[in-house]
């Protein structure tokens, strides 16, 4: 990986998955809203690899579990975007 540079696609596509399966696994008696920040933060990390096959599927995943996550916490603007 160069200075200055995210990692190669492929790379932030596995990073992608973990995230997402970490989130998946969070409990929930610390709460949806750290869950959403969790998968936001997530989401805004890959959004650069969208343009990959994986790395766009893997960034809906997150984006659904965001909405998801919104929409448990009665968060209903959060869950539209």
């Amino acid at each position: 990986m160069q200075a200055g540079r995210g990692p190669p696609a492929r790379d932030a596509t596995l990073l992608g998955k973990a995230a997402y399966l970490r989130i998946q696994t969070m409990p929930r008696e610390s709460g949806w809203d750290r869950t959403l920040q969790a998968a936001e933060r997530a989401a805004n990390a890959l959004q650069p690899y969208a343009g990959d096959l994986a790395g766009r599927t893997v960034l809906g995943m997150l984006t659904l579990l965001s909405a998801f996550a919104a929409a448990v916490g009665h968060k209903p603007g959060a869950a539209r975007a």
